[in-house]
Order: structure tokens, then C-alpha cells, then sequence
């Protein structure tokens, strides 16, 4: 079918994924933050074994060493209050390396950011009816398939940890309580690794869909996208039109430098650069105007009209044009080229040669050639001037 307007064909915008960020709308796995809190309850079982295994051992040598008779109120409750001790300070090292195991899964996906939108109260997650009507959506289903997986991987996992310990099972009554402590502690940690390495599988393939799944819903049509760059950067008819303005005012502000320049150096057709020189303000002649084809034309004309020189001078207008923008002076490896032409000019209009033009130590002779007048603008002039 044709693709129209109307499909969600076009990756989500910087603005547009901004935008979901702040709603808390991000690409983010549960799975990969289980992996992160199994990963390190794992490393803080393994740091922290001997610990666990010396408090769980006095709370197997304490609970065995109680009387069997009945026990009072005051009885019960210290007992409960030293099972409960025990528990914690055992479990506390693989506690709170889960709790960090799963802020370091939230900053590794989405950083370190809050979106106050997200837990803002919303009616419609109350909402019985919509709440019935979610569990018949697809992505509920999908999460049920995958609950269902994972639960099979695990299993898998789990047994392929134990398979081989099957057979020493009916044997565990002979053991010491110590010796069984120790087995069981030892089982739970392979179990406990066996699924951590199912589930880095399971947390990737979910990620990579959760990724996929995010930048499907965020997918614009080109139609969002037009309205978006309107917002942001403005109508693009209105920009351009904006734009043929500035370089309509940048063009007339140049031509009306045309007029008050000294003399327009032509290719003879295709380029024209405007030079003028002021020996009292300028240490070297300035471009006031430059162009090509059409701009060299218009150039050429307002020139004509107020009888300003033009020169034509093919090398010269294609280095001028080349290495020299509008208000800038002209490099050193031109004055010669330059002041010859200005020289000519001004025989041919009657003016005097400004004294002083290019700074002392600027455009030396090369060793073996010949010597050249005091004043380097007044040299020979080679080309034809074509006077307004």
C-alpha cells in the first residue's frame, strides 16, 4: 500500500525524545535491572560468605541448643528477636549489594534522571474498567509469553546446577550440621550463578526489544515532523524568504561602495572586484564590491555610470576574487599587481599617485631585479583601462 502522510514513518525528533523523557517515558528493561541486583547479591554472597556462614551456624547452633519444652511470652520474643539479628547481619552485605546492583541497572539505561510526570497520581491507573481492558492488550500478552520463558530458562538453569548433585541428596541426613550448612550454601551459590548467566541472555534480548518497541511508539509522520521544525526553527518559507532580504541588502550596501571606488579589475566577463585606496586610512587598497557572472555584470554597469576605471586584468580579478572578501585588504602578493594598475589608472584620469602606500619592508625585489621606483604604486602598467 502507498505510503501516506499519516503513518508513523519517520524516527522520533530530539525534541520528541526529550519530550518522553520527561514524561518518564525512556527505553528500559526490568530485566537488566535483575541482572544487575542478582549480579551483585552473587558478588556479595561470594564477598561475604564466611560471614553468613558463621552467623547462619550460630543461629542453627542456637535454635538446636533451645530446650523443647514449652517456652513464656518473654521467651518466644527473645528468640525471635535473635533469629531476627541473625538473619540481618548475615544477609545485610548481599542486601545492600542488590540494592546498589539495582540503582547502577537504572543509571546504565536511562542516567541519572527523575521524572516527577511518572509518579505523578493518574485516575486512569485506578481505573477498573481500564484496568480489565489492559489485560486483554497485546503488550500483555507479550509480557505473558515472556514471564512464561524466563520461567522455563531459569528452571533449566536452576537444574542444570543440581543434576549432577541429585544422586548425594538421600545421603544429606548423615551429614554434621556444619558440613550440611556449608553444602547448602555452596549449592545456592551455583544455582544462584547458573541463572545469572541464563538471565544476562534473557536481559539482552529484552532490551534489545524494549529498544525496539520505544522507537516504534515514538515514530513520527512526515506531517509531525513538518510542524515540529515550524515550532523550533521556524517556517522554512519565511527563513528563506528572510534570507534573499539579507543578501538583497548585503547586494545594494555593496553597490553603493561601487561608485566611491577607485577602479573595478574585471576577468573580463565573468568577475569583477571594486578596489579602493585611501593613503591616509589604509595601508593597502581594500575590496568594496565583488561578484561573478551576473553580480560582475551589475558591477560593471553602476562602475560605467559613475565613471569609475575598469581594468581588465584576467590572473589579478581571479586572485582577488579567490583570496580576498568584501572589506578586507589585499595580501602582500599583490601589491605589486595592484599598485601598477592603480598607477595606470591614475595617469589616465589625471590624479596623483598617493604617496606612502604600502608599508616599508613590504613587496621587496627579488635578488638581481632591477630597481624599482621610491614609490611602489607608480610602476608600469600592462593592461587596457576602459574609462565611464
Amino acid at each position: 500500500m502507498a505510503e501516506t502522510d499519516q503513518e508513523r514513518t519517520e524516527a522520533a525528533t530530539p525534541k520528541r525524545l526529550r519530550e518522553a523523557r520527561e514524561e518518564g517515558q525512556v527505553a528500559r528493561s526490568p530485566e537488566v535491572v535483575t541482572v544487575f541486583v542478582l549480579g551483585a547479591g552473587l558478588l556479595g554472597l561470594w564477598v561475604g560468605a564466611s560471614n553468613l556462614y558463621g552467623e547462619l551456624g550460630a543461629l542453627l547452633r542456637y535454635s538446636l541448643g533451645q530446650p523443647p519444652t514449652s517456652m513464656g511470652k518473654d521467651a518466644v520474643v527473645s528468640v525471635a528477636f535473635s533469629v531476627s539479628g541473625a538473619l540481618v547481619r548475615a544477609l545485610l552485605p548481599v542486601l545492600l549489594a542488590g540494592a546498589i546492583g539495582g540503582l547502577a541497572g537504572n543509571l546504565v539505561q536511562v542516567g541519572f534522571y527523575v521524572s516527577w510526570k511518572a509518579v505523578t497520581p493518574n485516575p486512569d491507573r485506578i481505573n477498573p474498567v481500564s484496568g480489565f481492558q489492559n489485560l486483554f492488550q497485546k503488550a500483555k500478552l507479550i509480557d505473558l509469553v515472556k514471564t512464561f520463558l524466563k520461567v522455563v530458562v531459569l528452571g533449566w538453569a536452576a537444574y542444570a546446577a543440581v543434576k549432577g548433585q541429585i544422586g548425594e541428596l538421600p545421603f544429606l541426613s548423615d551429614l554434621t550440621a556444619r558440613s550440611l550448612l556449608a553444602y547448602s550454601l555452596d549449592l545456592s551459590f551455583r544455582i544462584l550463578k547458573n541463572c545469572l548467566i541464563a538471565y544476562l541472555l534473557i536481559a539482552a534480548a529484552d532490551y534489545l526489544f524494549q529498544k525496539w518497541q520505544f522507537d516504534q511508539k515514538l515514530k513520527m509522520t512526515k506531517e509531525e515532523v513538518k510542524e515540529e521544525y515550524k515550532e523550533t526553527e521556524g517556517d522554512p518559507l519565511i527563513k528563506g524568504r528572510i534570507r534573499n532580504l539579507q543578501r538583497e541588502m548585503a547586494r545594494r550596501r555593496m553597490m553603493a561602495e561601487v561608485p566611491r571606488s577607485d577602479v573595478v579589475i574585471t576577468n573580463p566577463t565573468h568577475l569583477a572586484i571594486a578596489l579602493r585606496y585611501d593613503a591616509e586610512e589604509m595601508a593597502a587598497p581594500v575590496v568594496t564590491a565583488k561578484g561573478a557572472d551576473l553580480v560582475a555584470e551589475r558591477i560593471r554597469k553602476v562602475a560605467e555610470e559613475h565613471r569609475v576605471a575598469v581594468y581588465q586584468d584576467p590572473p589579478v580579478a581571479r586572485a582577488l576574487y579567490g583570496q580576498v572578501e568584501i572589506g578586507e585588504p589585499i595580501p602582500a602578493d599583490l601589491f605589486r599587481a595592484v599598485a601598477e594598475i592603480l598607477a595606470h589608472v591614475y595617469r589616465l584620469t589625471g590624479r596623483t599617485m598617493p604617496q606612502g602606500a604600502v608599508r616599508k619592508g613590504r613587496n621587496r625585489p627579488a635578488a638581481g631585479s632591477p630597481p624599482t621606483p621610491q614609490d611602489p604604486w607608480s610602476s608600469r602598467a600592462s593592461s587596457t583601462v576602459k574609462n565611464g
